[in-house]
Formats: C-alpha cells, sequence, structure tokens
C-alpha cells in the first residue's frame, strides 16, 4: 500500500489521473513532492462517481507550500481516481506522488 510514481506536467493546461485501490479501515497519506512551481490542484473521485472526495469536511487537504498532503479514509474498498491539475501559468516540470497507508485497527 506504500509506493511513489514520477510524473510530468508538460505545461499548465495539463491534467494528470492516478488510479488508487484502496481499502476500507486504513488511513491513506497521499502527497506531492516538486521545488516552486505554483500549486497543484487535486481531486478525488470514488470509481463511478464524480463527485470530488476532497471536498468532504471529514477529508484533509492542505497545501505545504506548494505541494499537496491529502489524509484520506476510504468508505469502501474500492479504485479511487486521484486528479492533479498543473499549476496556472507553469512550464513543464517533474515531480513526485507518494502514497502511504496505515491500518486503522492497529492505531
Amino acid at each position: 500500500d506504500n509506493g511513489n510514481v514520477s510524473a510530468v506536467f508538460s505545461d499548465a493546461s495539463d491534467v494528470d489521473y492516478f488510479k488508487l485501490s484502496l481499502k476500507a479501515g486504513r488511513i491513506y497519506h497521499v502527497r506531492t513532492d516538486k521545488e516552486n512551481e505554483g500549486v497543484i490542484g487535486a481531486e478525488l473521485f470514488k470509481d463511478g462517481s464524480s463527485t470530488n472526495l476532497l471536498n468532504d469536511s471529514g477529508n484533509n487537504t492542505r497545501y505545504s507550500g506548494d505541494n499537496i498532503k491529502i489524509n484520506f479514509i476510504p468508505d469502501s474498498d474500492a479504485d479511487y481516481y486521484l486528479k492533479l491539475t498543473a499549476p496556472d501559468g507553469a512550464d513543464a516540470f517533474e515531480y513526485k506522488l507518494y502514497r502511504r497507508c496505515i491500518c486503522i485497527g492497529i492505531l
């Protein structure tokens, strides 16, 4: 359940999607790591839904500098899609996406 991937935004109009197979009863920490390119936009959708789960007050999304830090607890085992949008006015740049998981049962 832990891992990372490198990705590239080619310009300010670029949008990247990541499929995340998540399990209920776990806390997922998802974050980006990049250098001063502006704020990346983030949305999270459960497979088959158009509702952005990051708008739910029960989920914590914050920014540290220009990096996103998301804490998310899925309500069921399912595939989720993370949509990341390039910052306004950005040129091409590489970033990393990290995912870490903690089983709630051991807390």
